[in-house]
Protein backbone atom coordinates (compact mmCIF):
# COMPACT_ATOMS: atom_id res chain seq x y z
CA UNK A 1 0.00 0.00 0.00
CA UNK A 2 1.66 3.53 -1.50
CA UNK A 3 1.55 6.04 1.56
CA UNK A 4 0.09 9.50 0.13
CA UNK A 5 2.55 12.13 0.89
CA UNK A 6 5.25 9.88 1.65
CA UNK A 7 8.27 12.09 0.02
CA UNK A 8 5.88 15.35 -0.02
CA UNK A 9 6.12 15.57 3.62
CA UNK A 10 9.70 16.31 4.48
CA UNK A 11 10.29 17.99 1.09
CA UNK A 12 7.50 20.51 3.33
CA UNK A 13 9.42 20.41 6.27
CA UNK A 14 12.88 21.49 4.48
CA UNK A 15 10.71 24.68 3.00
CA UNK A 16 9.10 25.50 5.85
CA UNK A 17 12.81 25.47 7.80
CA UNK A 18 14.50 27.43 4.84
CA UNK A 19 11.41 30.07 4.58
CA UNK A 20 12.07 30.34 8.64
CA UNK A 21 16.05 30.93 7.99
CA UNK A 22 14.98 33.45 5.74
CA UNK A 23 13.32 35.45 7.94
CA UNK A 24 15.33 35.89 10.64
CA UNK A 25 17.95 36.60 7.95
CA UNK A 26 15.74 39.42 7.10
CA UNK A 27 15.08 40.79 10.51
CA UNK A 28 18.66 40.69 11.87
CA UNK A 29 19.52 42.70 8.66
CA UNK A 30 18.21 46.23 8.23
CA UNK A 31 16.02 45.71 5.31
CA UNK A 32 13.80 48.12 3.20
CA UNK A 33 9.93 47.87 3.63
CA UNK A 34 8.46 47.40 0.06
CA UNK A 35 6.87 51.07 -1.72
CA UNK A 36 3.32 48.85 -2.24
CA UNK A 37 3.30 48.24 1.39
CA UNK A 38 3.92 51.55 2.63
CA UNK A 39 1.19 53.13 -0.39
CA UNK A 40 -1.17 50.53 1.48
CA UNK A 41 -0.22 51.27 4.81
CA UNK A 42 -0.50 55.10 3.73
CA UNK A 43 -3.13 55.06 1.28
CA UNK A 44 -5.11 51.98 1.43
CA UNK A 45 -7.01 51.62 -2.27
CA UNK A 46 -7.59 48.75 -4.50
CA UNK A 47 -4.13 48.97 -6.37
CA UNK A 48 -2.08 48.64 -3.08
CA UNK A 49 -3.87 45.89 -1.79
CA UNK A 50 -3.37 44.17 -5.02
CA UNK A 51 0.56 44.98 -4.94
CA UNK A 52 0.79 44.59 -1.22
CA UNK A 53 -1.15 40.73 -1.43
CA UNK A 54 1.57 40.25 -4.35
CA UNK A 55 4.29 40.73 -2.30
CA UNK A 56 2.89 38.52 0.49
CA UNK A 57 2.19 35.68 -1.83
CA UNK A 58 5.75 36.15 -3.13
CA UNK A 59 7.58 36.04 -0.29
CA UNK A 60 6.03 33.15 0.94
CA UNK A 61 7.05 30.83 -1.89
CA UNK A 62 8.72 28.49 0.22
CA UNK A 63 5.74 28.35 2.46
CA UNK A 64 2.92 28.22 0.29
CA UNK A 65 3.76 24.77 -1.93
CA UNK A 66 4.75 23.17 2.32
CA UNK A 67 1.37 24.24 2.41
CA UNK A 68 -0.18 22.62 -0.42
CA UNK A 69 2.07 19.01 0.33
CA UNK A 70 0.30 19.20 3.44
CA UNK A 71 -3.29 19.56 2.50
CA UNK A 72 -2.54 17.35 0.04
CA UNK A 73 -1.60 14.39 2.46
CA UNK A 74 -4.39 15.24 5.08
CA UNK A 75 -7.57 14.75 2.01
CA UNK A 76 -5.27 11.29 1.85
CA UNK A 77 -5.35 10.66 5.56
CA UNK A 78 -2.06 10.68 6.43
CA UNK A 79 -1.68 11.52 9.95
CA UNK A 80 1.72 14.14 9.25
CA UNK A 81 -0.41 16.14 6.98
CA UNK A 82 -2.13 18.21 9.68
CA UNK A 83 1.13 19.11 11.64
CA UNK A 84 2.38 20.47 8.08
CA UNK A 85 -0.26 22.75 7.27
CA UNK A 86 -1.10 24.02 10.66
CA UNK A 87 2.77 24.80 10.76
CA UNK A 88 2.69 26.33 7.56
CA UNK A 89 0.10 28.74 8.33
CA UNK A 90 1.99 30.07 11.20
CA UNK A 91 5.07 30.47 8.87
CA UNK A 92 2.98 32.37 6.27
CA UNK A 93 1.46 34.75 8.53
CA UNK A 94 5.29 35.52 10.53
CA UNK A 95 6.47 35.77 7.32
CA UNK A 96 3.55 37.96 5.81
CA UNK A 97 3.85 39.98 9.14
CA UNK A 98 7.60 40.46 8.62
CA UNK A 99 7.43 42.52 5.36
CA UNK A 100 5.23 45.46 7.41
CA UNK A 101 8.26 45.96 9.44
CA UNK A 102 9.61 49.35 8.66
CA UNK A 103 13.16 49.96 7.49
CA UNK A 104 15.47 51.95 9.60
CA UNK A 105 15.73 54.74 7.07
CA UNK A 106 11.57 55.22 7.51
CA UNK A 107 10.92 58.04 8.78
CA UNK A 108 10.80 58.70 12.95
CA UNK A 109 7.71 60.78 12.73
CA UNK A 110 6.02 57.55 13.61
CA UNK A 111 2.58 59.63 15.67
CA UNK A 112 1.97 60.99 12.22
CA UNK A 113 1.46 57.59 10.28
CA UNK A 114 -2.14 56.29 10.25
CA UNK A 115 -3.37 54.08 12.87
CA UNK A 116 -3.63 51.34 10.67
CA UNK A 117 -0.03 51.32 9.94
CA UNK A 118 1.18 51.87 13.87
CA UNK A 119 -1.04 48.24 14.60
CA UNK A 120 0.92 46.67 11.52
CA UNK A 121 4.16 47.84 12.70
CA UNK A 122 3.18 45.92 16.88
CA UNK A 123 2.03 43.19 15.03
CA UNK A 124 5.26 42.43 13.08
CA UNK A 125 7.65 43.23 15.83
CA UNK A 126 5.97 40.46 17.91
CA UNK A 127 6.55 38.49 15.54
CA UNK A 128 9.96 39.00 14.75
CA UNK A 129 11.09 39.15 18.34
CA UNK A 130 9.07 35.09 18.18
CA UNK A 131 11.51 34.41 15.64
CA UNK A 132 14.43 35.89 17.11
CA UNK A 133 13.23 33.02 19.88
CA UNK A 134 14.25 30.39 17.92
CA UNK A 135 17.71 28.78 17.85
CA UNK A 136 19.90 27.91 15.29
CA UNK A 137 19.94 24.61 17.30
CA UNK A 138 16.32 24.11 17.15
CA UNK A 139 16.00 24.63 13.72
CA UNK A 140 18.57 22.11 13.07
CA UNK A 141 17.11 19.43 15.58
CA UNK A 142 13.78 20.04 13.99
CA UNK A 143 15.17 19.22 10.06
CA UNK A 144 17.24 16.51 11.18
CA UNK A 145 13.87 14.78 12.96
CA UNK A 146 12.15 15.52 10.44
CA UNK A 147 14.84 13.76 8.02
CA UNK A 148 15.06 10.92 10.34
CA UNK A 149 11.39 10.11 9.47
CA UNK A 150 12.49 9.41 5.64
CA UNK A 151 12.92 5.75 4.70
CA UNK A 152 16.63 4.74 5.41
CA UNK A 153 18.26 2.15 3.96
CA UNK A 154 19.87 -0.08 6.54
CA UNK A 155 22.93 -2.17 6.61
CA UNK A 156 24.61 -4.62 8.42
CA UNK A 157 27.50 -6.34 7.01
CA UNK A 158 27.97 -8.58 10.56
CA UNK A 159 24.07 -10.28 9.68
CA UNK A 160 23.98 -9.76 6.49
CA UNK A 161 20.84 -8.13 5.64
CA UNK A 162 19.41 -4.32 3.90
CA UNK A 163 16.50 -2.88 4.97
CA UNK A 164 14.50 0.37 4.76
CA UNK A 165 13.65 1.39 8.01
CA UNK A 166 11.27 4.26 8.28
CA UNK A 167 13.71 5.69 10.72
CA UNK A 168 17.25 5.10 12.58
CA UNK A 169 17.17 1.43 14.31
CA UNK A 170 18.19 1.10 17.69
CA UNK A 171 20.34 -1.74 18.07
CA UNK A 172 20.26 -4.60 21.41
CA UNK A 173 21.79 -8.04 21.62
CA UNK A 174 20.74 -10.93 24.42
CA UNK A 175 23.91 -12.95 24.60
CA UNK A 176 24.12 -16.30 25.31
CA UNK A 177 20.58 -17.45 26.47
CA UNK A 178 19.64 -21.10 26.89
CA UNK A 179 21.45 -21.60 23.82
CA UNK A 180 20.59 -18.53 21.82
CA UNK A 181 21.58 -15.32 21.03
CA UNK A 182 19.23 -12.26 19.81
CA UNK A 183 19.71 -9.38 17.96
CA UNK A 184 16.95 -7.13 17.65
CA UNK A 185 16.93 -3.87 15.18
CA UNK A 186 14.24 -1.90 16.16
CA UNK A 187 12.72 1.77 14.45
CA UNK A 188 9.86 3.32 15.68
CA UNK A 189 8.19 6.23 14.07
CA UNK A 190 4.43 8.21 13.48
CA UNK A 191 5.23 9.50 17.65
CA UNK A 192 5.99 6.17 18.59
CA UNK A 193 2.69 4.76 17.62
CA UNK A 194 4.19 2.05 14.88
CA UNK A 195 7.44 0.18 15.51
CA UNK A 196 9.28 -2.07 13.05
CA UNK A 197 11.90 -4.62 14.12
CA UNK A 198 14.14 -7.12 12.53
CA UNK A 199 15.18 -10.35 14.78
CA UNK A 200 18.10 -12.25 14.16
CA UNK A 201 17.98 -15.34 16.37
CA UNK A 202 21.19 -18.09 16.42
CA UNK A 203 21.12 -21.39 17.99
CA UNK A 204 23.30 -23.31 19.02
CA UNK A 205 21.89 -26.62 18.36
CA UNK A 206 20.79 -25.19 14.36
CA UNK A 207 17.32 -25.54 12.91
CA UNK A 208 18.56 -27.61 9.56
CA UNK A 209 15.87 -30.71 9.00
CA UNK A 210 12.41 -29.98 6.91
CA UNK A 211 10.83 -31.73 10.17
CA UNK A 212 12.26 -29.80 12.43
CA UNK A 213 11.64 -26.43 10.81
CA UNK A 214 7.62 -27.33 10.37
CA UNK A 215 7.76 -27.76 14.28
CA UNK A 216 9.76 -24.78 15.00
CA UNK A 217 7.45 -22.19 12.34
CA UNK A 218 4.35 -24.11 13.13
CA UNK A 219 5.03 -23.09 16.84
CA UNK A 220 6.52 -19.88 16.84
CA UNK A 221 2.84 -17.97 16.47
CA UNK A 222 1.85 -19.93 19.62
CA UNK A 223 4.73 -19.11 21.56
CA UNK A 224 4.01 -15.28 20.89
CA UNK A 225 0.67 -15.54 22.27
CA UNK A 226 1.30 -17.26 25.39
CA UNK A 227 2.54 -13.58 26.99
CA UNK A 228 -0.02 -11.56 25.13
CA UNK A 229 -3.45 -11.70 26.80
CA UNK A 230 -6.84 -11.52 24.82
CA UNK A 231 -5.27 -12.14 21.74
CA UNK A 232 -6.64 -13.14 18.32
CA UNK A 233 -5.19 -14.70 15.61
CA UNK A 234 -6.21 -13.32 12.62
CA UNK A 235 -3.75 -15.36 9.50
CA UNK A 236 -1.15 -17.37 10.23
CA UNK A 237 -0.25 -19.29 7.05
CA UNK A 238 2.65 -21.37 5.69
CA UNK A 239 4.40 -19.63 2.33
CA UNK A 240 8.06 -19.09 1.24
CA UNK A 241 10.12 -16.29 1.68
CA UNK A 242 13.37 -15.84 -0.70
CA UNK A 243 13.50 -19.58 -1.06
CA UNK A 244 13.21 -20.09 2.52
CA UNK A 245 10.50 -22.02 4.46
CA UNK A 246 8.49 -19.51 6.24
CA UNK A 247 5.31 -18.84 8.28
CA UNK A 248 3.65 -15.18 7.75
CA UNK A 249 0.61 -14.24 10.83
CA UNK A 250 -0.89 -11.20 11.93
CA UNK A 251 -2.77 -11.11 15.56
CA UNK A 252 -4.17 -8.38 17.79
CA UNK A 253 -3.94 -8.36 21.24
CA UNK A 254 -5.38 -5.60 23.94
CA UNK A 255 -3.08 -3.67 26.42
CA UNK A 256 -5.06 -1.60 28.90
CA UNK A 257 -7.82 -1.99 26.69
CA UNK A 258 -6.38 -0.48 23.60
CA UNK A 259 -5.77 -3.01 20.59
CA UNK A 260 -2.55 -3.73 18.54
CA UNK A 261 -2.54 -4.90 15.46
CA UNK A 262 1.08 -7.37 15.04
CA UNK A 263 2.02 -8.40 12.26
CA UNK A 264 5.30 -10.56 11.14
CA UNK A 265 6.75 -12.94 9.24
CA UNK A 266 9.43 -15.59 10.43
CA UNK A 267 11.89 -18.00 8.34
CA UNK A 268 14.80 -20.29 9.00
CA UNK A 269 18.12 -19.03 7.61
CA UNK A 270 21.29 -21.45 8.04
CA UNK A 271 19.58 -23.02 10.93
CA UNK A 272 18.80 -20.02 12.66
CA UNK A 273 15.29 -18.01 12.82
CA UNK A 274 14.58 -14.61 11.31
CA UNK A 275 11.78 -12.20 12.17
CA UNK A 276 10.42 -9.37 10.58
CA UNK A 277 7.63 -7.31 12.56
CA UNK A 278 5.43 -4.43 12.52
CA UNK A 279 3.27 -3.63 15.79
CA UNK A 280 1.16 -0.85 15.77
CA UNK A 281 -2.15 0.86 17.14
CA UNK A 282 -5.33 -1.00 15.10
CA UNK A 283 -6.62 2.67 14.55
CA UNK A 284 -3.35 4.03 12.88
CA UNK A 285 -1.93 3.42 9.33
CA UNK A 286 1.43 2.26 9.38
CA UNK A 287 3.84 4.34 6.73
CA UNK A 288 5.67 2.36 5.23
CA UNK A 289 3.11 -0.80 5.48
CA UNK A 290 4.15 -3.84 6.63
CA UNK A 291 4.51 -5.26 3.01
CA UNK A 292 6.89 -2.23 1.87
CA UNK A 293 8.95 -2.82 4.70
CA UNK A 294 9.40 -6.85 4.34
CA UNK A 295 9.76 -6.12 0.38
CA UNK A 296 12.71 -4.20 1.16
CA UNK A 297 14.46 -6.69 2.93
CA UNK A 298 17.51 -8.32 1.03
CA UNK A 299 20.40 -10.76 2.28
CA UNK A 300 23.66 -10.05 1.98
CA UNK A 301 26.80 -11.66 1.94
CA UNK A 302 28.39 -11.84 5.23
CA UNK A 303 31.92 -10.02 6.03
CA UNK A 304 34.46 -12.34 6.12
CA UNK A 305 35.54 -12.43 9.84
CA UNK A 306 38.60 -14.91 10.50
CA UNK A 307 41.10 -16.25 12.99
CA UNK A 308 43.86 -13.96 14.01
CA UNK A 309 46.01 -16.82 14.48
CA UNK A 310 46.97 -19.27 11.77
CA UNK A 311 46.05 -22.80 12.13
CA UNK A 312 49.30 -25.16 10.72
CA UNK A 313 49.54 -28.44 9.19
CA UNK A 314 53.14 -29.69 10.65
CA UNK A 315 53.09 -32.43 7.88
CA UNK A 316 53.71 -29.82 5.13
CA UNK A 317 53.53 -26.52 6.36
CA UNK A 318 50.56 -25.31 5.33
CA UNK A 319 49.19 -22.42 7.12
CA UNK A 320 45.78 -20.78 6.44
CA UNK A 321 43.51 -18.51 8.87
CA UNK A 322 40.25 -19.76 9.22
CA UNK A 323 37.01 -18.23 10.01
CA UNK A 324 36.10 -17.12 13.35
CA UNK A 325 33.07 -19.78 13.39
CA UNK A 326 34.49 -22.51 12.02
CA UNK A 327 35.88 -25.30 13.98
CA UNK A 328 38.03 -27.74 13.07
CA UNK A 329 36.77 -31.56 12.67
CA UNK A 330 38.12 -33.95 14.64
CA UNK A 331 37.57 -37.15 12.02
CA UNK A 332 38.98 -37.17 8.52
CA UNK A 333 37.09 -38.53 5.88
CA UNK A 334 39.92 -39.66 4.12
CA UNK A 335 44.02 -40.38 3.82
CA UNK A 336 44.21 -37.02 1.14
CA UNK A 337 42.33 -34.73 3.61
CA UNK A 338 44.34 -32.60 5.72
CA UNK A 339 41.74 -30.96 7.78
CA UNK A 340 37.67 -29.75 7.86
CA UNK A 341 36.85 -26.90 9.40
CA UNK A 342 33.45 -26.08 9.81
CA UNK A 343 30.34 -24.22 11.27
CA UNK A 344 26.74 -25.47 12.83
CA UNK A 345 25.00 -24.46 9.82
CA UNK A 346 27.49 -27.30 7.92
CA UNK A 347 29.11 -24.08 5.95
CA UNK A 348 32.84 -25.60 5.89
CA UNK A 349 36.74 -25.22 4.27
CA UNK A 350 38.63 -28.50 3.61
CA UNK A 351 42.02 -28.75 2.44
CA UNK A 352 42.91 -31.77 0.95
CA UNK A 353 46.44 -33.25 -0.53
CA UNK A 354 45.95 -35.09 -3.08
CA UNK A 355 49.12 -35.97 -3.90
CA UNK A 356 49.13 -37.74 -0.42
CA UNK A 357 46.80 -40.63 -1.78
CA UNK A 358 47.14 -40.61 -5.56
CA UNK A 359 51.05 -39.54 -6.22
CA UNK A 360 50.79 -39.96 -9.34
CA UNK A 361 48.27 -37.55 -10.38
CA UNK A 362 49.23 -34.10 -12.46
CA UNK A 363 46.99 -30.86 -11.88
CA UNK A 364 45.49 -31.59 -15.34
CA UNK A 365 44.37 -34.86 -14.16
CA UNK A 366 42.94 -33.82 -11.33
CA UNK A 367 40.93 -30.64 -13.32
CA UNK A 368 39.24 -33.85 -14.93
CA UNK A 369 37.34 -34.83 -12.27
CA UNK A 370 35.22 -31.71 -12.01
CA UNK A 371 33.86 -32.03 -15.50
CA UNK A 372 30.36 -29.93 -15.11
CA UNK A 373 32.08 -27.35 -13.21
CA UNK A 374 32.46 -23.83 -14.08
CA UNK A 375 34.69 -21.39 -13.11
CA UNK A 376 34.08 -17.49 -11.33
CA UNK A 377 36.08 -13.98 -12.12
CA UNK A 378 38.40 -15.59 -9.48
CA UNK A 379 39.51 -18.63 -11.38
CA UNK A 380 37.92 -20.99 -9.09
CA UNK A 381 35.96 -23.85 -9.89
CA UNK A 382 32.44 -23.51 -8.83
CA UNK A 383 30.23 -27.22 -8.84
CA UNK A 384 26.86 -27.99 -7.99
CA UNK A 385 26.31 -31.64 -5.54
CA UNK A 386 23.56 -33.03 -4.17
CA UNK A 387 23.72 -34.15 -0.96
CA UNK A 388 22.17 -37.19 0.59
CA UNK A 389 22.04 -36.67 4.12
CA UNK A 390 20.74 -33.37 4.13
CA UNK A 391 18.47 -34.17 0.69
CA UNK A 392 19.76 -30.89 -0.84
CA UNK A 393 22.04 -28.88 -3.01
CA UNK A 394 25.37 -27.86 -2.15
CA UNK A 395 27.85 -25.61 -3.91
CA UNK A 396 31.54 -26.85 -3.87
CA UNK A 397 34.01 -23.95 -4.70
CA UNK A 398 37.50 -25.40 -5.75
CA UNK A 399 40.54 -23.38 -5.77
CA UNK A 400 44.11 -25.52 -6.61
CA UNK A 401 47.35 -24.83 -5.49
CA UNK A 402 50.69 -26.70 -6.21
CA UNK A 403 53.93 -26.31 -3.56
CA UNK A 404 56.69 -28.95 -3.13
CA UNK A 405 55.35 -31.65 -5.46
CA UNK A 406 52.22 -31.47 -3.89
CA UNK A 407 49.22 -30.80 -4.95
CA UNK A 408 46.43 -29.10 -2.36
CA UNK A 409 42.68 -28.58 -3.01
CA UNK A 410 41.25 -25.71 -0.93
CA UNK A 411 37.31 -26.52 -1.14
CA UNK A 412 34.55 -24.22 0.46
CA UNK A 413 31.05 -26.10 0.51
CA UNK A 414 27.92 -24.89 1.71
CA UNK A 415 23.81 -25.27 0.90
CA UNK A 416 23.08 -24.10 -2.56
CA UNK A 417 20.53 -21.17 -1.32
CA UNK A 418 22.62 -19.33 1.02
CA UNK A 419 26.46 -20.68 -0.33
CA UNK A 420 26.38 -16.99 -1.17
CA UNK A 421 26.56 -15.66 2.40
CA UNK A 422 29.86 -17.50 3.16
CA UNK A 423 31.77 -16.96 -0.95
CA UNK A 424 33.19 -14.27 0.18
CA UNK A 425 34.33 -15.86 3.44
CA UNK A 426 35.94 -19.00 1.59
CA UNK A 427 37.67 -17.02 -1.02
CA UNK A 428 39.50 -14.56 1.67
CA UNK A 429 40.67 -17.42 3.86
CA UNK A 430 41.55 -19.08 1.04
CA UNK A 431 44.30 -15.98 0.38
CA UNK A 432 45.47 -16.67 3.50
CA UNK A 433 47.05 -19.67 2.82
CA UNK A 434 51.37 -19.57 2.96
CA UNK A 435 53.52 -22.49 3.56
CA UNK A 436 56.45 -22.71 6.52
CA UNK A 437 59.83 -23.17 5.18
Amino acid sequence: MKTPGKFLIPIGWVLIVLSVLATIGMIRESHQRDPSIEAFLNHPDSLSLGGTIGIIIGTNLLTIPAMLFGIYAALRKNPKGKPLVITSIIVFFIVAGVQFVPSSNSTSNNQSQPTGQYDAKIMAEELSQALEGISKENITKELIDKFNDVPTKYTSLSDGFTVYFPSSPQKNTIKDVIGWTGKNYQSVCQDGFVQYNVFFNYFDKKILSDESQDAFLGSHLTGKLLISKNSKVITNNKFVFRGFNARKYEYIYVVEGVEILHEGIVFILDGDSVSLTCVYLKEVVPQPSFDEFVKSFELLPLEAKLSDEYWKDPSTGLKLRPPVDMRERDERSSKSVIATFVNKAGHSISIIDVTAEYPSFKLSDIKKEFPHATRDSDGLLVNTLHNSTYNMEFIQLVKFLEYDNHIFILQGYAPKQTFFRSERIFKESMNTVTFED
